[in-house]
């Protein structure tokens, strides 16, 4: 290990307190023969026991990431869409953002809509929802929401049917709903 030096000042180059685990064996390396270790504020490396086969990333006591043997990853929020969550998962090499209300997680050069529970395999490059489905990218959410938003704004509302009898209104006076 070598150290940067200042004058008489001599620094030791350390491992980032916070270095998160990027794949399933850097995360076995940094547990080593515990079971479990503080790698962050509120945040920690976990082992599946007993057959430990998979290893968790654990913000509170939500599994981010359950990194597996295999080489693949399994990303989840536990419905905690925070910053702190998204700068855990991109901490650990995982590109989660959120731009227009929409997060998205950029994968091989695209750009996909987030999902919890998705996988990613490095190995075949295949990222997949939590039910096995292809994701649709990003910027289609986006496009979407931006259209909803542009109809409610314009005022184009779906319009609710009238009923079709007659309706008593407090007071005594009985109004008669108009057809359409």
């Amino acid at each position: 290990m070598s150290a940067k030096q200042f004058g008489s000042l001599v620094i030791p180059n350390r491992k980032p307190r916070h270095a998160f685990p990027r794949t399933f064996a850097e995360a076995s390396a940094r547990l080593g023969k515990k079971n479990a270790i503080k790698i962050g504020r509120n945040t920690y490396l976990q082992r599946d026991l007993p057959e430990a086969t998979m290893i968790y990333l654990k913000l509170h006591d939500t599994y981010i990431v359950t990194f597996y043997g295999c080489g693949s990853a399994r990303l989840s929020t536990g419905g905690w869409q925070t910053a702190t969550t998204r700068a855990r998962l991109s901490a650990c090499g995982f590109n989660v953002s959120c731009a227009g209300g929409i997060a998205s997680i950029l994968w091989r050069g695209r750009d996909y809509a987030w999902r919890d529970g998705l996988t990613l395999n490095p190995r075949t490059g295949k990222i997949r929802g939590p039910h096995d489905e292809r994701l649709p990218l990003a910027e289609a959410c986006r496009v979407k929401r931006r259209r909803a938003l542009a109809r409610d704004k314009a005022g184009d509302l779906p319009r609710l049917r009238t009923r079709q009898f007659s309706e008593w209104i407090p007071g005594g006076n009985t109004v008669h709903a108009r057809e359409q």
